[in-house]
């Protein structure tokens, strides 16, 4: 499986870990406010990973955006911020641990 293309340019890389009501209302609330975040922080941003627990699921985002294999959105080198939207401390836990590690916001 090939991953998905890199973030433009500088655009900051985000990756989300889950993607049910919450995880869903980041993602919008990203693409929503674009404008706004990137004049304050400078910068453009793109959600490049989506780590979800059930596939057969219809999803808002791309397709190729999508993977069960959570640990590729904290291992992902196109991914700068991790942000946790699963609840709970199993696998969110260790996922933010190894994210820590691997030098992620």
């Amino acid at each position: 499986m090939t991953a998905p293309p890199g973030p433009r340019h500088d655009a900051i890389g985000i990756g989300l870990l889950g993607f049910g009501t919450v995880g869903v209302g980041a993602y919008r609330m990203l693409a929503d406010n674009r404008d706004a975040i990137v004049r304050k922080i400078g910068r453009e941003f793109e959600v490049v990973r989506i780590g979800i627990r059930d596939p057969s699921k219809p999803r808002i985002a791309d397709a190729s955006l999508l993977t069960t294999e959570l640990e590729q959105v904290v291992d992902d080198p196109r991914v700068s911020i991790v942000v946790e939207v699963m609840g709970g401390l199993d696998p969110a836990g260790p996922l933010i641990e190894r994210a820590l590690r691997n030098g992620k916001h």
